[in-house]
């Protein structure tokens, strides 16, 4: 028992390894294989899959499969009647056509399926035969001939050849062929072969002059199927009446050709009464043609009315129905205009059709070969993109000889190419954020500086103020003149480390200013400082000395040049989202200030204006603080100045 067992699982992995073992490979071999059995049958949506499969081939690295599926797409092609685009494809595939060389180097097992040299020769042939390239399809079946040993594929082989030296017009080479064939012992062709054979033989024997052989010939090519015959051609997917069309039209042309127009209407009517099936509509149609030619327009009407009473819409050149117009012209001359009017409009009729369906093959046919160039163009930037990688590979496979060590080799790049673009983006960053730091270190000191900027005549008028008072032996009051300006000054000092303090110290350091100024010039105005009771001046912070410049500015360009007292008013008041201050004062107004100011107190005035927009642009920068500060006349006559400050909240943090 466990003997049976051991040789089932022999035979089994056996099975597996031959079957392709999981290869992808062998899965696509597979639909390469269903594709070519039922190529010939529906070779539009073969060329569509073969598409795909190609794509897939060359991203696995099939280079076999990938040649094998182009050599089936050329032959979709070809069945499309797109040679041009087929002998591309297969061109793409004939670089690999043999067998165990290719699967030697692939290591593939030998059981997977090939595209054999002798069927590549074979579709060559018949591409350039559709190009109308005959010798060249000639030479490619020589080749298919020296493939295969087999007589029946020469002997087919012989017959394309003999048919290529006829659409050459070499008809003694196509008559030595032809005979030959039918020379041969045991033929085994069935009668439609054979047929078609005898009616080619005849057309060349009229075209070099010998009628009577062609007729004769064609005699031989007249068809008496029997039920087995007919069983065979529809297998092959002949139709009776297309053999007999297509033989009869060989034989035709031929006689045309040489003029002998009474053999062509003699054969044309023995035509139609051999057999029923045979479209015989058409075969009126042609007769009345051949009457035309004759000059006998009295019979060739007749033909034309017999082809009138059972229409065939088959016919798809426009040459063909050319004798009813001329007819009807001929009629209308005979004064028989109504008869005329109505050839004219089956012509008409009838190359409505013809343009119609030409117009739908060629939209077809340049769809199809539209969309094959299209994929052609994919294909070959896939395969050189997919080359490229390739040579890439081999050149260092070929410098080491090893690929672990070329494998080691690159990832040694890629680590060091990582570590380096980690090293640029780490240094990268790193002098980002230096460069910031510096910005905002440059910023924080340009601010502070501007913190500490106080207008010099302050300091120069309150200097002045103390040396006065010392002069006039008031020393009671220089002392507390100075104790105040000392304070003042020690609170700018200390303040201007911080960028915000508490709202609380900025109005203690602004009611020190605002009296010192007042002791100066008590004469000249009283103030009054106002604090909303909801607003909680210890948790509010503001940036320190950023209300004081409007204050001195109320005083010394708005009040001091007033002829009685005025007023400075300064209110803090509470908002959902902001602090609101006040400053504002019934002096002179800017307009006669500026009058009235020396060239010294503009550019006095213009710098202390520029220090506080340099101040509000280093917040918004630094602190995202939108300080906003608006400037109005209090009076229509421009006298008082009211200045409004709104300052977002922000909780001090000490």
């Amino acid at each position: 028992m466990k003997q049976f067992l051991f040789f089932i699982i022999i035979v089994s992995s056996f099975q597996f390894i031959c079957a392709g073992g999981g290869d992808p490979a062998y899965y696509m071999y597979q639909e390469l294989q269903k594709i070519d059995k039922g190529l010939d049958k529906n070779p539009q949506e073969s060329a569509i899959k073969l598409d795909r499969i190609i794509k897939n081939c060359i991203d696995l690295e099939l280079p076999h499969a990938t040649k094998y599926a182009y050599n089936l797409m050329g032959v979709a092609y070809r069945e499309l009647e797109q040679p041009k685009i087929a002998l591309h494809y297969f061109k793409l595939g004939a670089l690999e056509i043999s067998t165990k060389k290719i699967l030697k180097k692939e290591k593939r097992p030998l059981l997977y399926p090939v595209f054999k040299p002798s069927r590549y020769y074979h579709e060559l042939a018949q591409v350039h035969a559709q190009l109308k390239d005959y010798k060249t399809s000639n030479s490619f079946y020589e080749k298919y001939k020296n493939t295969s040993s087999s007589g029946a594929v020469k002997l087919q082989a012989d017959y394309k050849i003999a048919q290529n030296y006829y659409a050459l017009e070499a008809y003694d080479k196509a008559i030595s062929g032809f005979e030959k064939i039918l020379a041969t012992p045991d033929l085994s062709w069935n009668q439609a072969q054979i047929n078609e054979c005898h009616s080619f033989l005849a057309a060349a024997y009229i075209s070099v002059g010998e009628i009577d052989k062609g007729m004769a010939s064609y005699k031989n090519a007249t068809l008496r199927f029997s039920e087995e015959d007919v069983i065979e051609i529809q297998e092959i997917e002949y139709e009776k009446s297309a053999v007999i069309s297509k033989n009869k039209e060989v034989v035709s042309k031929a006689l045309r050709k040489q003029n002998k127009f009474d053999e062509d209407l003699s054969l044309r009517n023995s035509i139609i009464s051999i057999n029923e099936k045979t479209n015989a509509s058409l075969e009126y149609l042609r007769i009345a043609q051949t009457y035309y030619q004759t000059k006998n327009i009295a019979k060739a009407e007749e033909a034309i009315d017999q082809y009138l009473q059972n229409k065939s819409y088959d016919v798809i050149d426009a040459s063909e129905i050319e004798v009813i117009k001329n007819v009807a012209q001929d009629l209308n001359n005979k004064t028989q205009p109504q008869k005329a009017y109505r050839y004219l409009e089956n012509y008409n009729e009838l190359k409505d059709s013809i343009d119609q369906r030409i117009k739908k093959l060629r939209s077809l046919s340049q769809e199809v070969g539209l969309k094959g160039t299209q994929n052609i163009l994919e294909l070959e930037i896939i395969q050189k993109d997919k080359a490229l990688a390739q040579n890439t590979i081999n050149h260092l496979l070929t410098e080491s000889n090893l690929q672990a060590q070329v494998m080691g080799f690159q990832k040694k790049i890629i680590y060091g190419l990582i570590v380096l673009v980690l090293l640029s983006v780490l240094v990268f960053f790193y002098i980002l954020r230096v460069s910031k730091q510096r910005r905002v270190a440059n910023q924080k000191l340009a601010l502070r500086s501007l913190r500490t900027q106080m207008n010099p005549h302050f300091i120069f008028n309150a200097l002045n103020s103390v040396n006065s008072f010392i002069s006039l032996n008031d020393d009671r009051s220089a002392n507390k003149f100075l104790s105040e300006f000392s304070v003042l000054m020690r609170s700018v000092m200390e303040n201007s480390e911080h960028d915000f303090i508490p709202l609380s110290k900025e109005i203690e350091i602004l009611k020190i200013y605002t009296a010192l100024e007042h002791f100066r010039f008590k004469d000249k105005f009283s103030y009054e400082f106002k604090v909303e009771e909801t607003l909680d001046i210890d948790f509010c912070a503001v940036p320190p000395m950023m209300i004081q410049p409007y204050i001195e500015n109320a005083i010394w360009h708005g009040l001091r040049y007033l002829k009685t007292p005025g007023t400075l008013y300064i209110e803090f008041k509470d908002h959902p989202k902001n602090l609101q201050v006040i400053v504002k004062d019934n002096g002179i107004g800017r307009t006669q200030s500026a009058a009235l100011k020396t060239k010294n107190q503009k550019k006095n005035k213009s710098t202390a204006l520029r220090n506080i927009n340099e101040r509000l642009k280093l917040l918004k920068s630094l602190h995202q603080l939108d300080v906003k500060v608006t400037v109005t006349d209090v009076h229509a006559n421009g006298e008082g100045t009211l200045v409004t400050i709104l300052i977002p909240k922000t909780p001090y943090v000490n």
